[in-house]
């Protein structure tokens, strides 16, 4: 990572990116931050009668690029910039191929960014609830391609996954031919855990009912491969989820958390707030290292300045929602009530299916589960949607329960 809050693609990663394009012969090729140069390289390498042109608004990589790859059209340029395809002389809709791997950073969604999402027919994105320097890039690209041009963008899991982009997925599945998407080991780039996703998308409408999803490893191999119907891929567009969900396919003699009318809650206040009252709390570093042991916790649900808090009791099963290396983690309340902090889910279930729920979460079933539905760039994340997909087999046995 630079001070641009930018990830430099490796070797490996540009290879597997650069061979699943679909077109043999692309006459322009363009990068936007173009970086270290590593997409472009691999880019020549493949299409070396292509013209190629890149931008960046560093003037070192710049100068850099300039020297060992003369073959490049480059511009000093913020791939960001308004009307850059008049920066450019850059017709839009003029290239073949487009390679990317933009910064990431949250950015003031004005009225330029509003026009370039629906010149890019990306509409449903303007009533995001913030706009990412990625999803400008990826609008950037899109304009810039010819119909039935071809991108392929390095784009991080909350893209993918998360539910506040939902509408981004949506307009992309809608509007766009989504050609694969590879998801790429954690800690892939220098410095960083994030994890993050190779989308490749056709300009122009779906030709296909179904997605090939990818998982790569560290070498830049597809290890393995899942087909998604297309409009399944507004809810999540990652591999590890498809892959988990068509081990464990809903079928009749199970229900979901959601079916079996689970509450779950969320703590309402932060580790940091909690600390300051001075009062006992159930956060992520209070799970127990064995997954099968409950927990017996203090009492101080009486005090008046936590009485609108979400209090864990008997029989209460906590789950992690956020961490780096806590989430999903597991117990159950054995005795004493606890404030919880907001990093915790509460699931309180009803007296028949409480166990059963619990030996489930902390089965391998369960630790699948919640390692498949865990998303997130760096400190990962569990949505309650998610969690309440979760199933339990509803056998006559279980109904006594």
């Amino acid at each position: 990572m630079n001070i641009l809050n930018r990830y430099y693609t490796n070797d490996a990663i540009s290879s597997l990116l650069i061979s699943n394009f679909q077109q043999q012969y692309p006459q322009k090729v363009l990068e936007l931050g173009v970086g270290g140069g590593s997409l472009l390289k691999a880019a020549y390498n493949r299409w070396k009668d292509a013209t190629f042109y890149a931008t960046d608004i560093d003037t070192t990589s710049i100068d850099n690029i300039s020297n060992s790859l003369s073959f490049v059209n480059l511009f000093h340029l913020n791939g960001l910039s308004n009307r850059l395809h008049n920066k450019l002389k850059l017709s839009i809709g003029s290239i073949d191929v487009a390679v990317c791997n933009p910064p990431y950073f949250s950015m003031k969604n004005t009225g330029y960014y509003k026009g370039l999402l629906e010149a890019s027919n990306l509409c449903g994105s303007i009533r995001l609830k913030r706009i990412t320097s990625d999803i400008v890039f990826l609008a950037q690209n899109l304009l810039f391609l010819r119909d039935q041009g071809e991108l392929g963008i390095i784009l991080p899991d909350s893209i993918l996954t998360g539910h506040d982009f939902q509408a981004l997925r949506e307009d992309l599945i809608s509007n766009h031919n989504i050609i694969g998407i590879i998801q790429l080991p954690d800690k892939i780039f220098y410095k960083t855990e994030a994890r993050t996703h190779i989308v490749l998308l056709e300009k122009g409408p779906a030709s296909q009912n179904k997605v090939p999803l990818y998982l790569s490893d560290m070498q830049g191999s597809i290890i393995t491969m899942i087909n998604v119907i297309r409009d399944d891929l507004t809810h999540r567009m990652d591999c590890t989820y498809y892959l988990w969900k068509n081990n464990y396919k809903h079928n009749k003699s199970y229900l979901s958390l959601n079916d079996l009318n689970v509450d779950i809650k969320r703590g309402r206040k932060s580790k940091n707030i909690l600390s300051k009252m001075g009062i006992d709390f159930f956060h992520t570093t209070s799970f127990p290292d064995n997954p099968s042991d409950q927990v017996h916790l203090s009492n101080n649900s009486l005090r008046d300045d936590i009485i609108d808090d979400i209090i864990a009791t008997p029989g209460d099963i906590l789950v992690a929602r956020v961490g780096k290396g806590c989430v999903g983690r597991v117990t159950r309340v054995k005795s004493g009530e606890q404030v919880i902090s907001d990093c915790v889910y509460r699931l309180r279930a009803p007296k028949k299916y409480s166990d059963i729920i619990w030996r489930e979460l902390i089965s391998n079933r369960g630790y699948a589960f919640l390692k498949g539905i865990s998303h997130g760039v760096c400190a990962k994340i569990i949505s309650k949607i998610d969690l309440l997909s979760f199933t339990i087999q509803h056998t006559k046995q279980n109904k006594d329960l």
